[in-house]
């Protein structure tokens, strides 16, 4: 499938006339060495500080796929700093998990606010997830899905008609991508209603490949359960120790009839 957005979040030019604007020139110029001496010699206050867009260094750093720069960056800032939106609602974390930098976002998750991991930017009301996942990153997707909230899996977006239209989950995008494994982390964590939610989606624009994929993460999910239930049942049942449904107790009467 073909894509037509860029995979790179726009940089708006900030006023200059500080240090913030000092350390993300050098940041956008490909100078590592001087920027690593501008974060040496800046506080850690001065780091977290933003352009008139919103933007902190480690935005712009993520952006431009440095991750020297970045890593430098997020020992150093405080970990206030490492939460913020720009004024797209872009975290740190959208920027690199958009971008593939897994290493920074292992160091940025644990560092952030339950709330900043599971944000959604303003346009689109997307997660670092989404973004993730739409640039086919799965190891990313993973350490993501592992920290976000069920509700924060669940979300959809909200973006005008294209590409990013509304109604799509991060699962529609893992779908897309054939990320067999997300899609089963997924599909697992994932509220029922908006698995099957993102199931009529792509039903809907004739994706029926991308269903089929989510379709056979549920099917192992009730393959899993089917097993689980088999190993627990006890050849020597007792009803007054051992809960089982209905059918299973039935199953069981129906084997033991067979043998009288």
């Amino acid at each position: 499938m073909s894509k037509r957005l860029p995979s790179t979040i726009h940089l708006r030019l900030p006023k200059p006339n500080n240090n913030t604007v000092q350390l993300v020139e050098a940041i956008k110029s490909g100078h590592t060495l001087y920027t690593k001496v501008l974060i040496d010699i800046f506080s850690p206050q001065t780091l977290g500080q933003q352009t008139e867009w919103g933007q902190t260094a480690l935005h712009v750093a993520a952006v431009y796929n440095n991750l020297d720069i970045c890593k430098k960056l997020i020992i150093k800032m405080e970990p206030a700093a490492l939460n913020i939106t720009d004024n797209d609602g872009y975290t740190a974390l959208h920027c690199a998990a958009l971008k593939g930098m897994k290493d920074v976002c292992e160091l940025l998750i644990p560092r952030m606010s339950s709330e900043a991991v599971n944000a959604c930017d303003i346009n689109y009301n997307q997660t670092a997830l989404h973004y993730a996942a739409y640039e086919g990153h799965p190891e990313i997707c993973k350490m993501l899905i592992g920290s976000m909230s069920p509700e924060a899996l669940n979300t959809i977006t909200k973006g005008p008609e294209g590409l990013f239209s509304s109604g799509k989950t991060a699962l529609y995008w893992a779908a897309w991508n054939n990320l067999t494994e997300v899609c089963d982390l997924l599909v697992r964590k994932m509220n029922y209603l908006a698995v099957h939610d993102t199931i009529d989606v792509c039903n809907r624009k004739g994706l029926t490949s991308m269903s089929r994929l989510i379709k056979a993460s549920m099917n192992k999910i009730e393959e899993d359960t089917t097993v689980t239930m088999i190993e627990h049942i006890d050849v020597e049942y007792d009803p007054l120790t051992v809960p089982v449904t209905p059918n299973v107790l039935g199953d069981i009467k129906s084997d033991a009839d067979s043998h009288d």
